[in-house]
């Protein structure tokens, strides 16, 4: 953890003290599954499951995205997510859905998007002939130096940590690889409040009533050309609820394909 973060979580602790509140101090500090539920939209229903895995030098972030609409098949979006430990940097996106299997390979300087065979698993996948492939130039950093690194929105969110937002009126940008090309993102903390929030602990099979300070952020890109990359199934802009001292994702709000208005997913469960 380092200084800003220790001393934000401080403050954070210290403001629950004064109201005579009792909060748990790194409340999903370790985590390795989170699942995100919604109620029925539009006679739509959804859930995600967001899990981490460490081993061999490599994170992986997988998640699973199911929505279910009466009358409907159910519709399955699932990605992975491989970063570098040490470094932090990327190393591979896999995304399939019922239609379509699509790799992201990052290299030194740029990120190449490859369109695969249809496949059931990540398994498959990783076995499955490139049908087609396109390549993308990351541009130079502010000091012109280097390529600025670009990361998937599941990598972007779980790395909400190393950014500089603490209070309300911070902003930072992060660039974002999608398959149109590197795209700048601005994330910016809208909001603060004190929420009382319930959800499952999967590991000890009950419910947990915890009071969190929460920070609102509002992503979007930079640009003026409309955001169609999608995060747990959901299009963007975003709105996503953090844990001010974990940082870790509560609850995301965006749009769906083919459904009005915007989607709320709310955390539900959680497994350390």
């Amino acid at each position: 953890m380092g200084l800003r973060t220790a001393t934000a979580s401080a403050m954070v602790q210290s403001g629950f003290n004064a109201l005579g509140l009792s909060r748990e101090s790194g409340f999903l500090q370790d985590w390795n599954m989170l699942r995100f539920e919604t109620g029925p939209y539009f006679m739509f229903t959804a859930a995600v499951e967001m899990r981490r895995t460490l081993g061999a030098g490599l994170l992986q972030l997988e998640t699973n995205a199911i929505g279910r609409r009466a009358g409907f098949q159910p519709v399955e979006n699932r990605t992975r997510t491989t970063v570098e430990v040490a470094g932090g940097g990327m190393v591979e996106t896999c995304k399939l859905s019922r239609t379509r299997c699509t790799r992201y390979r990052y290299e030194n300087g740029l990120y190449v998007v490859e369109s695969l065979p249809p496949a059931d698993s990540f398994e498959q996948a990783a076995a499955g002939q490139v049908q087609s492939s396109r390549s993308f130039t990351l541009p130079l950093d502010v000091s012109g130096r280097g390529p600025v690194q670009a990361l998937d929105f599941a990598a972007l969110v779980y790395g909400l940590s190393l950014q500089p937002l603490y209070a309300p009126g911070d902003t930072a940008t992060q660039w974002l690889a999608t398959s149109t090309g590197p795209r700048q993102m601005r994330i910016h903390v809208a909001e603060e409040r004190d929420y009382r929030r319930t959800c499952r602990d999967m590991d000890l099979k009950r419910y947990r009533t915890v009071n969190t300070c929460e920070l609102l952020l509002r992503i979007t890109p930079t640009d003026k050309e409309p955001q169609t990359t999608a995060f747990m199934g959901l299009m963007g802009p975003m709105s996503i609820w953090i844990d001010a001292e974990t940082r870790v994702p509560l609850e995301l709000d965006g749009r769906l394909p083919n459904l009005p208005g915007h989607l709320e997913l709310d955390l539900a469960g959680f497994s350390d």
